[in-house]
């Protein structure tokens, strides 16, 4: 606090202090604490250790750190807030020795996750991703094609596929077939397509989709792996098998996937892209299977040895208890 000119205001800040020693029985030194504060000097540590001060009062405190050797002012307010530390050190190396206890990190890191959790921070932080993609196309296109080479590793696909297996509410995993193709099936609805076409020769070949296709959506540029690639003497088409749950079929951005993959299969030697439904699905009789017999016919493929399935969970589920 700078001392200002005037013999009146310099009795009033002598009489305060004093009042203030007397109401808060200081410890010893305290004529000397006030003496140093009226005159505008910087107090010893040793001294402020032994010593309370008003509030209304700005002091400052002259810290010799014991860490770096380092000389530093620092405001009593501050030093009075210093709970793990009490020792006399400056201001960085008291927050490296409280960023180093274990109980620091502990209610820091439930602080962070309180604060993180909330409505307002999630948005604050959602529109703040997108506004850094927007500004920096090349980064995001970057990201993408890094993501895409290292997905096209067969180990890591095989990990993320068994991984999301493991962690997804659908049914997912391996089916083989009676002449011994094993193809991979992400959900109910893909496994009883892949039984229902046991029952179509007419398809050669059934593999599942190695590559992407972009769409829009919302003003968005979004990539999506459609699901099986079929192919017979005439024809060769993309399969995309969509469920009707609510929390997974949107609309729009069925349309939009629709849109685009016409555009691709014109694009990319195809013939037609097939968008199995709710309707389409009930037509080729997907839904029966699925909705009465798709719990026997798990048990009864795993007993063929024909199913494998990635979530133990599910195994449980949808077999029975594994011997």
């Amino acid at each position: 606090m700078e001392p200002l000119a005037g013999p009146i205001w310099r009795v009033k800040m002598r009489e305060e202090l004093q009042r203030f020693a007397r109401r808060r029985k200081l410890l010893n030194n305290s004529e000397e604490v006030i003496e140093l504060i009226f005159k505008n000097q910087d107090l010893p540590f040793s001294l402020w250790a032994k010593t309370t001060y008003p509030r209304s009062v700005n002091i400052f405190c002259k810290v010799n750190c014991i860490v770096c050797n380092s000389e530093s002012r620092i405001s009593t307010k501050h030093l009075a807030k210093r709970t793990l530390v009490r020792e006399e050190v400056c201001l960085k190396c008291g927050s490296l020795e409280i960023y180093k206890r274990e109980e620091w990190r502990d209610a820091n890191s439930k602080a962070q996750k309180k604060i993180q959790s909330t409505p307002e921070q999630k948005r604050k932080n959602a529109l703040g991703v997108s506004k850094f993609w927007r500004e920096n196309p090349e980064k995001l296109e970057q990201m993408r094609q890094t993501m895409l080479s290292k997905y096209e590793n067969p180990e890591y696909k095989e990990k993320v596929a068994k991984a999301r297996g493991k962690n997804s509410h659908a049914l997912s995993g391996e089916y083989t077939f009676k002449d011994g193709r094993v193809i991979e099936f992400g959900s109910s609805y893909e496994l009883c397509f892949l039984i229902w076409l046991e029952n179509q020769p007419q398809y050669k070949v059934v593999r599942k989709c190695k590559f992407y296709i972009k769409y829009n959506h919302n003003g968005r540029l979004r990539y999506y792996y459609p699901d099986y690639v079929l192919i017979s003497d005439t024809k060769k088409m993309i399969v995309e098998i969509k469920s009707i749950v609510p929390h997974y079929y949107d609309e729009s951005k069925n349309a939009a996937k629709v849109e685009a993959a016409e555009k691709f299969i014109k694009e990319n030697n195809f013939d037609s892209y097939w968008f199995i439904d709710e309707a389409e699905a009930e037509q080729i009789g997907l839904l029966l299977k699925r909705s009465t017999k798709i719990k026997p016919l798990c048990k009864e493929l795993h007993s063929e040895n024909r199913i494998k399935l990635f979530s133990k969970k599910k195994e449980l589920q949808y077999i029975g208890r594994i011997q």
